[in-house]
């Protein structure tokens, strides 16, 4: 405050992660605004921050899990967490491509003795009986440009089994959408970071963009994700609600959500849970449906776990799925009824 300011250089280390996070494009945003505790004793009502990460790259895995917490590169025993899902996935993907081409079919029909149109050469020879009807129109019926996003939960609840799942899930609705014409796919992974209760914040990052992300980014990152952290749920849509693409007359939108639970998040501004953030979750899904964005959710269970169904089935409604998210059939079968809603 007196002007005597001692400059150092940023250490090496330092400088490294402070440009891994420019190059990802952090920013934060606030989120929770609205938002009340059904808790009668909680006085934390105010918002918080949302970490958002615009690109996931592997320096920013690398920066540490103050930065990047689903990453296993900085954790020796661990490098590749998921390698075997992802595979799997990325095979699974070719067969669940060509169960969804459902999406790029069209449909052709042609009405003859019209007035207008295309002559039709084969009513030629009735223009000498006063026939003035010899054309024909082609009508093709097909599918408009279509935008899927995926939000991944990725807190600590879906280690394991789950994890496992979900990336193969995910890795075979990547890689099958790449397969589709006019059909783009981003998926993004949210989760908490930071360090105790107080400096905890809710964070994603939007990890591939079929838009400008090749296949190959999946199947070299990927494989080092790992989930960590609290689930933040509604906080997280919330902050990304400007980042989805809304259906309009020349583009269909979809909105995959992945979890297993109730939403749950605390830090010193806020205490996220219970009904209060079942609530929430919901207004942030409708906001999405409001902007003509369909919404289908996956539940993730282990065995024969159910988990917190009630509370998934109040927050995504007659939207939420509780299927075997490995199971291509399962897959096809509810995302081709979602495609071909018009």
């Amino acid at each position: 405050m007196d002007g005597n300011i001692k400059k150092s250089k940023v250490t090496k280390k330092d400088g490294n992660r402070i440009q891994a996070v420019e190059a990802a494009g952090a920013s934060t945003k606030q989120v929770g605004n609205g938002y009340t505790s059904d808790n009668s004793w909680e006085t934390r009502k105010n918002p918080t921050d949302l970490i958002i990460l615009e690109k996931m790259t592997k320096k920013i895995m690398e920066s540490g899990d103050d930065i990047f917490p689903l990453s296993s590169f900085f954790r020796d025993e661990l490098q590749v967490y998921c390698s075997e899902a992802v595979s799997k996935g990325l095979r699974l993907g070719q067969i669940l491509a060509k169960k969804l081409m459902t999406r790029a079919e069209e449909r052709s029909t042609i009405y003859n003795r019209q007035k207008t149109g295309k002559i039709d050469g084969r009513m030629l020879a009735t223009l000498g009986f006063g026939n003035e009807n010899v054309f024909s129109i082609r009508e093709v019926d097909k599918y408009k440009k279509a935008n899927l996003h995926i939000s991944v939960d990725a807190s600590g609840s879906m280690s394991g089994e789950k994890w496992e799942k979900t990336m193969t899930n995910v890795v075979a609705l990547a890689v099958a959408c790449s397969k589709i014409p006019n059909l783009e796919v981003q998926i993004s992974f949210r989760s908490t970071v930071g360090y105790g209760s107080n400096r905890e914040l809710p964070w994603v990052v939007l990890a591939y963009d079929s838009r400008k992300d090749k296949i190959q980014k999946i199947k070299s990152l990927f494989p080092h994700l790992r989930p960590s952290g609290t689930t933040p749920e509604g906080l997280c849509f919330e902050g990304i609600q400007d980042r989805l693409i809304p259906a309009s007359n020349d583009m269909d939108s979809y909105f995959l959500n992945i979890s297993d639970g109730a939403p749950f998040f605390s830090n010193g501004d806020i205490y996220y849970s219970g009904e209060g953030a079942t609530k929430h979750t919901r207004r942030e899904v409708k906001k999405m449906e409001a902007n003509g964005i369909k919404v289908l959710s996956y539940f993730v269970s282990r065995g024969t776990d159910s988990g917190y169904k009630d509370d998934f089935i109040q927050m995504y409604g007659k939207t939420a799925k509780f299927i075997n998210v490995e199971s291509v059939t399962e897959i096809s079968k509810t995302m081709n009824k979602l495609f071909m809603e018009k």
